[in-house]
């Protein structure tokens, strides 16, 4: 008994979680789209049995289980023929088949070396699926189809949004949330989210337009839909993505044609000019990220004071005992001069430390050593005034200094940073480690350290990503960083032969990693093309496959090629069909009635699910994943006033009611 009682108190989040779920489905049936929604996008990683998505699912399709039960209406067994249930759960099938795809490339590698990771993904995944699909097929159907789920759809990209647009106007939202264990998509600081928050905008910025067409409303109602809309491609604008620059850009034109009328026209371009504005304004301006950049990046032409700025002089190290290595003849007694700051050291590039995963050296042999007094040099700057991330610098493994970001300077400036005596022996290299701590990102959270265009015999510099060496580039801007750090020993600039950078443009980092990891991908698929190597094994198996990127992934940045290395030759395809069930509807409904503008923003919303599944891994983030789930499977559901014409038309109309049970078998 006390072992149940310390069970329940352990997982009494969890418990409670559930029940107010099984509770709002019971009671407001009619709301389970809406806290379906939002628990998606606003999942935490409080609770124990599984994070809070799963048991606010798993506790809706229970209720709705239940009251449906009360209700006696669960469906007849004749009416689960296997054409009736393709017909009724349509994309539901789909994603039930590509649980059956993950299952078996999981057992078929079992044996390998990411077979845990396999194993977890795909459990997490079907478990999602399946209780996704529970719900939506047991929520009350809606006389107009799948609008309801568009509402939700759109309430909850409404709020992701303006959570997002309050963090950019310096409201501590994402600190909020974070107490309560939750990741908000599209945070400031996790700029690795920023494409599939945008695709995510859009996709919420069209339901809101179909919500607003599909039904005749009053015109402050449709007005609200439309203000709906402009708010969260505002929202989308500020993510910098050019992948929701693509979708905006290939739909809007498509509605604009589609509508009728001259107001619901302007009022579409309008939105997308909006967006557009926003896209290309100096606040979230994405042409920061140009497709061709020139070489050496944008911080080739950085300015730089002449002569720098004074020093910032670091504290001294707690004094540690050291071995004391025997001193070279003539160094007994010698101390280090102080730093003078060099004039004729010019940055012509940047080593960005924006992940903890990055890291840069300098090795430095024939410097001087003196038995007192020593000291490392670097040109600095730091993007972040805030005291929880910032730099580390090691000698040979041992770490002499962190200095807190807010503590750095905010343009280039010289940090002198004291060696503990005794830590270096003269006549041996010196190897200085430059590396950061704390949450980065590459948007105003990172580190640079200045880099020149030259060589010299006693400085040899190095970089590293996730522990290994990247060869023939010295930082992950775009553009080729070669040359040396400016790292120095004792403020000792050894002679130097510069050389300019290589002629022509290159591709953006961004654009040229994805072309990198969609290689390696392929490569994957070759050597395993039936079943992969496990669903979200990619970023464990791509190091035997890979040509090199400056950093590790953790996905392939495309949804067709990660499910192509992951899952064999069939994972792409189950994806589209997943896609295709979801637009039948409405094509169908085109097909019939010819064109329709809320058809064409149902189709809109899967348009933009296919031109990310292009350049983005979002099946690798559950809260997209589940927030595009829940949308294919209610497109294809169908509507409660279409259910009873079916109903209706199995019966003539010129039979006498209880006709059909009274019929004779056979």
């Amino acid at each position: 008994m006390s072992a149940a009682l310390a069970v329940l108190a352990r997982h009494d989040l969890d418990l409670a979680v559930l029940l107010a779920a099984a509770a709002v489905a019971t009671v407001a049936p009619r709301a389970v789209p809406y806290v379906a929604v939002l628990a998606v996008l606003f999942q935490s990683a409080a609770t124990h049995w599984m994070t809070t998505d799963g048991l606010v699912l798993a506790g809706l399709a229970a209720g709705l289980a239940l009251g449906r039960a009360r209700r006696r209406d669960l469906p007849r067994l004749g009416e689960l023929t296997p054409g009736a249930v393709l017909t009724a759960t349509g994309a539901a099938a789909a994603l039930l088949a590509l649980d059956a795809l993950m299952v078996a490339s999981a057992v078929a590698n079992r044996d390998g070396p990411a077979a845990a990771l396999a194993q977890q993904a795909t459990g997490y995944f079907i478990s999602r699926t399946v209780l996704t699909a529970a719900v939506v097929l047991l929520a009350p159907r809606s006389p107009e189809g799948s609008s309801e789920w568009l509402r939700a759809g759109a309430v909850g990209a409404l709020t992701a949004g303006c959570a997002r647009l309050l963090e950019i106007a310096g409201v501590p939202v994402a600190a909020a949330l974070g107490s309560a264990a939750i990741s908000l998509l599209g945070d400031l600081g996790d700029l690795g989210s920023w494409n599939v928050f945008a695709a995510v905008m859009v996709a919420g910025a069209l339901m809101a337009l179909g919500v607003q067409a599909a039904v005749p409303r009053s015109r402050t109602s449709s007005a609200a839909w439309f203000a709906v809309a402009l708010v969260v491609l505002l929202a989308a604008g500020t993510a910098q993505s050019r992948t929701a620059l693509v979708i905006v850009l290939a739909v809007f034109p498509v509605l604009v044609a589609g509508a009728t009328g001259i107001v619901r026209r302007a009022t579409l371009a309008g939105l997308a000019i909006a967006f557009l504005g926003m896209a290309l304004s100096p606040v979230a301006s994405i042409l920061d990220k140009p497709v061709l950049v020139a070489p050496g990046g944008a911080a080739a032409a950085l300015p730089v004071p002449t002569p720098f700025a004074n020093p910032v002089q670091a504290p001294a190290p707690t004094p540690r005992p050291v071995a004391t290595p025997a001193a070279s003849p003539g160094a007994a007694g010698d101390r280090a001069p102080a730093f003078t700051a060099p004039r004729s050291m010019p940055v012509d590039w940047r080593a960005v430390l924006d992940r903890p995963s990055y890291r840069v050296d300098q090795a430095a042999s024939g410097q001087r050593v003196y038995a007192h007094g020593n000291h490392v040099d670097l040109l600095v700057r730091s993007a972040s005034r805030g005291g929880d991330l910032g730099l580390r610098l090691a000698i040979g493994g041992r770490t002499i200094a962190r200095l807190p970001a807010d503590r750095l300077p905010a343009y280039w400036a010289w940090v002198v940073v004291p060696v503990p005596d005794g830590l270096l022996a003269r006549g041996q290299p010196v190897v200085v480690t430059v590396d950061t701590f704390g949450r980065l990102d590459s948007q105003s959270r990172y580190i640079s350290i200045a880099g020149t265009d030259g060589n010299a015999d006693e400085l040899r510099s190095s970089a590293y990503s996730s522990g290994r060496l990247v060869t023939g580039d010295l930082s992950a801007d775009a553009g080729l960083q070669r040359g040396t750090l400016l790292v120095l020993l004792n403020g000792e600039v050894p002679s130097m032969v510069r050389f300019q950078a290589q002629p022509g443009t290159v591709l953006d980092t961004s654009l040229a990693d994805r072309l990198t990891l969609w290689a390696t991908a392929w490569r994957i698929f070759l050597a395993h093309p039936v079943l992969g190597t496990g669903f979200y094994t990619f970023g464990s198996v791509q190091d035997g496959y890979s040509t090199g990127t400056f950093a590790t992934y953790d996905n392939a940045h495309s949804n067709l090629l990660q499910l192509l290395s992951d899952l064999g030759m069939l994972g792409p395809p189950l994806l589209f069909l997943v896609m295709a069930a979801a637009a039948a509807p409405a094509v169908r409904r085109l097909w019939r009635r010819g064109p329709r503008w809320p058809d064409l923003a149902l189709l809109g919303v899967v348009a933009a699910m296919l031109l990310a599944s292009l350049t983005q891994a979002w099946i690798a983030d559950s809260r997209v994943t589940m927030y595009f789930w829940l949308f294919a499977v209610a497109a294809g559901v169908p509507a409660q006033v279409e259910v009873r014409r079916r109903a209706a038309a199995r019966v003539p109309a010129t039979d006498p009611p209880g006709a059909r049970a009274a019929a004779p078998p056979g």
